[in-house]
């Protein structure tokens, strides 16, 4: 179909289709990747329904194809997480050769990036020194050596680029758009230079700069949701219209919140109880953990610091999906098949979430094209009345999470709402990427842009 469809392509967005393509590839390895690290953890049933999730059930059919780097971070993230586990099971006991290979790829994959986002890889960065180093096995000076050898030539296109286009290594080029105290911040050419010692102070502090700075955007974050938990709320649960996320023109609001945005990520809540009923364990960790529980810490690690990176800076108007949070979305399917009670329900009833996922995109979503072809009025609207679907569904999926229980018509009906919340994120992604924001028809595929140029519902 697409051979068939096929058109020339314009000279003037060949960049554009380029930077398309190589994003659409990176989103592929972002599932694969999440696949086989829950085939390795839970097996092959988990793992599809993992990256089924993932690929239907959140954003990411929306930021694919987009220049942006969200697609970039998640991707890294999980292949860090894939890493880290293949690190702690590549030889049974964690250490090794394979074992410090895949530590040392982790660091190497944060460290490339650092050429996309440098304020993000070195979250990043943190995160997985502070799981990796205390947890593993293996601190001896070679495997050290070997981490530090591929964290630095990991580093050379970082370095490289911003030499070139800066003329400083450390100094990202989109600083340039900044003038002032913020291009300092990051090059540190403010501190003092006198002979009396600062000569040693000044390189030291300039390393640790970068640091402060990121522990001083985590801690306005964190002050930031103590302090406006409205602002949390419109972020995570309900954005609706609120003035927060309208622009200076007060136009209405294109924006949804998390849950409105994955509502299968509600099933997250049953982490809760099993928390609870763990408690005594957790409280007393061990140095070297297992895999899946050096996983879980960096999971959890990655979320909090993302969310304290960006609390103090959101809710923005037409985020679409909250996109600053992106990496949220896989790491919240990963907790989520993390609840017992959930994998057991997927190993347990399989069919019914695959049956209920059709009907819900083959049914459902005609339904859903109909109700907003004849009753909706404008994309605002639009928007509307899918974050209310989606928390409509997202309500029952949390409740049955509360309950753990995977077994009889209960888990039958748990395996449902997966597979109606999972069904649900797809055609509004879809409805996005086809109707709400075609991009002028610039997909990637001519297929796509054949179908978007068919659907026209106001």
């Amino acid at each position: 179909m697409n051979v068939l469809l096929a058109t020339p392509v314009d000279d003037g967005a060949t960049e554009l289709y380029a930077l398309q393509l190589f994003h659409l590839t990176v989103a592929a390895f972002g599932a694969v990747v999440l696949y086989r690290l829950l085939r390795r953890v839970d097996g092959p049933r988990i793992a599809v329904a993992g990256a089924t999730m993932y690929v239907l059930g959140s954003p990411l059919v929306i930021w694919a194809t987009v220049p942006k780097r969200h697609v970039l971070t998640a991707t890294v993230t999980v292949g860090v997480m894939y890493c880290l586990y293949r690190s702690r099971d590549a030889d049974g006991d964690g250490v090794g050769s394979r074992s410090t290979a895949f530590r040392a790829s982790a660091y190497a994959l944060v460290m490339l990036y650092a050429w996309v986002h440098a304020p993000e890889a070195l979250l990043l960065c943190v995160a997985l020194a502070a799981v990796d180093l205390p947890t593993a096995a293996d601190n001896s000076p070679r495997a050290l050596a070997t981490i530090a050898l591929a964290s630095a030539l990991a580093l050379v296109p970082f370095l490289v680029t911003n030499t070139l286009v800066t003329g400083s290594p450390v100094t990202p080029t989109r600083l340039l758009r900044n003038t002032g105290p913020a291009v300092e911040a990051a090059t540190g050419s403010s501190a003092p230079n006198s002979g009396d010692g600062s000569s040693v102070v000044a390189p030291l502090s300039t390393a640790l700069r970068p640091f402060t700075l990121l522990g001083g955007e985590l801690l306005l974050g964190f002050r930031t949701a103590l302090s406006r938990p409205g602002d949390v709320f419109l972020t995570f649960v309900r954005s609706g219209s609120a003035p927060a996320t309208l622009n200076n023109d007060n136009t209405e609001a294109v924006n949804l919140a998390v849950l409105e945005s994955a509502p299968l990520l509600a099933a997250t809540v049953g982490l809760l109880p099993a928390v609870w009923r763990r408690r005594d364990e957790l409280t007393r960790p061990k140095r070297v953990l297992p895999a899946t529980r050096v996983v879980d810490s960096y999971v959890v690690l990655v979320a909090l610091g993302v969310c304290g990176l960006y609390l103090s800076r959101l809710p923005l108007h037409a985020q679409v999906t909250v996109r600053y949070l992106f990496v949220l979305y896989p790491l919240g399917i990963y907790l989520l098949l993390r609840v017992p009670s959930v994998r057991e329900t997927l190993s347990r009833h399989a069919r019914p979430f695959a049956w209920a996922l059709a009907a819900t995109l083959l049914i459902g979503g005609q339904l859903i094209v109909a109700v907003v072809a004849l009753s909706v009025n404008g994309i605002g609207e639009a928007f509307q009345f899918h974050a209310l679907l989606a928390l409509g569904t997202a309500a029952p999926l949390g409740a049955w999470a509360l309950l753990e229980r995977s077994d009889g018509w209960i888990g039958r009906a748990g395996a449902g709402l997966l597979g109606v919340t999972t069904g649900v994120t797809s055609i509004f992604v879809w409805l996005t990427v086809l109707e709400y924001y075609a991009l002028g028809n610039s997909h990637a595929l001519p297929i796509v842009r054949f179908v978007g140029q068919l659907l026209e519902l106001f």
